[in-house]
Protein backbone atom coordinates (compact mmCIF):
# COMPACT_ATOMS: atom_id res chain seq x y z
CA UNK A 1 0.00 0.00 0.00
CA UNK A 2 1.26 3.54 -0.58
CA UNK A 3 0.92 5.72 2.01
CA UNK A 4 2.14 9.55 2.34
CA UNK A 5 6.01 10.37 2.95
CA UNK A 6 7.32 10.90 6.31
CA UNK A 7 3.88 9.15 7.85
CA UNK A 8 5.28 7.76 11.08
CA UNK A 9 3.97 4.38 13.09
CA UNK A 10 0.90 4.97 15.14
CA UNK A 11 2.05 2.45 17.47
CA UNK A 12 5.66 3.39 17.69
CA UNK A 13 6.03 5.97 16.52
CA UNK A 14 9.81 5.86 15.48
CA UNK A 15 9.50 4.42 11.71
CA UNK A 16 8.10 4.94 8.61
CA UNK A 17 4.91 3.60 8.38
CA UNK A 18 4.08 1.25 5.57
CA UNK A 19 0.87 -1.37 6.02
CA UNK A 20 -2.61 -0.60 7.49
CA UNK A 21 -4.46 -2.44 10.18
CA UNK A 22 -7.85 -3.84 8.95
CA UNK A 23 -9.40 -3.62 12.45
CA UNK A 24 -8.30 -0.40 13.88
CA UNK A 25 -7.35 0.99 10.61
CA UNK A 26 -4.05 2.70 12.60
CA UNK A 27 -1.23 3.08 10.11
CA UNK A 28 1.86 1.02 11.58
CA UNK A 29 5.69 0.18 10.62
CA UNK A 30 6.65 -3.43 9.91
CA UNK A 31 8.01 -4.35 13.24
CA UNK A 32 4.58 -3.14 14.37
CA UNK A 33 2.28 -4.93 11.78
CA UNK A 34 1.85 -9.17 11.50
CA UNK A 35 1.81 -9.58 7.72
CA UNK A 36 -0.46 -12.87 8.09
CA UNK A 37 -3.03 -11.53 10.10
CA UNK A 38 -3.25 -8.15 8.96
CA UNK A 39 -3.02 -6.55 12.53
CA UNK A 40 -1.22 -4.63 14.42
CA UNK A 41 0.50 -5.65 17.33
CA UNK A 42 -1.91 -4.17 19.47
CA UNK A 43 -5.28 -5.63 17.79
CA UNK A 44 -3.27 -9.26 17.53
CA UNK A 45 -2.56 -8.97 21.17
CA UNK A 46 -6.21 -7.65 21.85
CA UNK A 47 -7.45 -10.72 19.79
CA UNK A 48 -5.04 -13.35 21.57
CA UNK A 49 -6.22 -12.09 25.34
CA UNK A 50 -10.06 -12.43 23.85
CA UNK A 51 -9.52 -16.23 22.80
CA UNK A 52 -7.56 -17.08 25.80
CA UNK A 53 -9.19 -18.33 29.16
CA UNK A 54 -7.67 -18.14 32.24
CA UNK A 55 -6.98 -21.59 33.74
CA UNK A 56 -8.07 -22.32 37.24
CA UNK A 57 -6.77 -25.11 38.99
CA UNK A 58 -9.33 -27.26 41.02
CA UNK A 59 -8.50 -27.63 44.87
CA UNK A 60 -7.95 -31.01 44.15
CA UNK A 61 -5.64 -30.80 41.50
CA UNK A 62 -3.31 -28.29 44.26
CA UNK A 63 -3.66 -31.06 46.66
CA UNK A 64 -2.28 -33.92 44.57
CA UNK A 65 1.60 -33.33 45.79
CA UNK A 66 0.17 -34.70 48.86
CA UNK A 67 -1.06 -38.17 47.93
CA UNK A 68 2.97 -38.51 47.38
CA UNK A 69 3.58 -37.32 50.57
CA UNK A 70 1.21 -39.39 52.96
CA UNK A 71 2.19 -42.59 51.86
CA UNK A 72 6.34 -41.82 52.72
CA UNK A 73 4.95 -40.99 55.67
CA UNK A 74 2.91 -43.70 56.78
CA UNK A 75 6.01 -46.17 55.06
CA UNK A 76 8.48 -44.37 57.70
CA UNK A 77 6.08 -44.61 60.33
CA UNK A 78 5.48 -48.16 59.82
CA UNK A 79 9.20 -49.10 60.02
CA UNK A 80 9.36 -47.34 63.24
CA UNK A 81 7.09 -49.17 64.81
CA UNK A 82 8.37 -52.35 62.94
CA UNK A 83 11.74 -51.42 64.82
CA UNK A 84 9.97 -50.11 68.04
CA UNK A 85 8.10 -53.89 68.68
CA UNK A 86 11.55 -55.87 67.60
CA UNK A 87 13.18 -53.83 70.00
CA UNK A 88 11.51 -54.67 72.83
CA UNK A 89 12.44 -58.25 72.60
CA UNK A 90 8.42 -59.20 73.00
CA UNK A 91 6.44 -61.87 70.39
CA UNK A 92 5.29 -59.32 67.89
CA UNK A 93 2.42 -60.12 65.50
CA UNK A 94 2.87 -58.73 62.02
CA UNK A 95 1.19 -58.57 58.42
CA UNK A 96 1.31 -58.25 55.11
CA UNK A 97 -0.73 -57.87 51.31
CA UNK A 98 1.56 -57.47 48.20
CA UNK A 99 -0.05 -57.17 44.92
CA UNK A 100 2.66 -58.48 42.57
CA UNK A 101 0.58 -58.08 39.39
CA UNK A 102 -2.48 -59.65 39.23
CA UNK A 103 -1.51 -61.90 42.11
CA UNK A 104 -2.07 -60.78 45.93
CA UNK A 105 -0.20 -62.32 47.86
CA UNK A 106 -0.72 -62.61 52.23
CA UNK A 107 1.34 -63.33 54.87
CA UNK A 108 1.75 -62.60 58.46
CA UNK A 109 2.26 -64.43 62.16
CA UNK A 110 -0.67 -64.42 64.86
CA UNK A 111 -2.95 -62.38 62.55
CA UNK A 112 -6.45 -62.84 61.01
CA UNK A 113 -5.69 -63.57 57.07
CA UNK A 114 -9.28 -62.74 56.37
CA UNK A 115 -8.68 -58.81 57.77
CA UNK A 116 -5.48 -58.96 55.67
CA UNK A 117 -7.30 -59.88 52.42
CA UNK A 118 -10.36 -57.16 53.08
CA UNK A 119 -7.87 -54.84 54.16
CA UNK A 120 -5.70 -55.26 51.27
CA UNK A 121 -8.27 -55.56 48.89
CA UNK A 122 -9.69 -51.85 49.78
CA UNK A 123 -6.17 -50.29 49.22
CA UNK A 124 -5.99 -52.23 46.20
CA UNK A 125 -9.14 -50.06 44.69
CA UNK A 126 -7.88 -46.88 46.46
CA UNK A 127 -4.43 -47.05 45.11
CA UNK A 128 -6.31 -47.30 41.19
CA UNK A 129 -8.18 -44.74 42.08
CA UNK A 130 -5.97 -42.32 42.46
CA UNK A 131 -3.76 -43.40 40.13
CA UNK A 132 -6.73 -42.69 37.46
CA UNK A 133 -7.67 -39.75 39.11
CA UNK A 134 -5.74 -37.38 36.55
CA UNK A 135 -7.41 -39.44 34.28
CA UNK A 136 -10.43 -38.73 35.83
CA UNK A 137 -10.50 -35.13 36.94
CA UNK A 138 -8.86 -34.11 33.12
CA UNK A 139 -11.86 -35.41 31.14
CA UNK A 140 -14.32 -33.51 33.69
CA UNK A 141 -12.20 -30.34 32.81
Amino acid sequence: MEVDVNLLCEICGRREAEHRCRLCRRWVCDRCYNVLEGLCTDCLRLRWQATVKPVTTPLLVKLLPLLFIIPMILIFAGFTLVFLGLATGEGASYGGFIIIGPFPIVFGKNVNPTVLTVGGTILTVVAILLTLLPLILRRTL
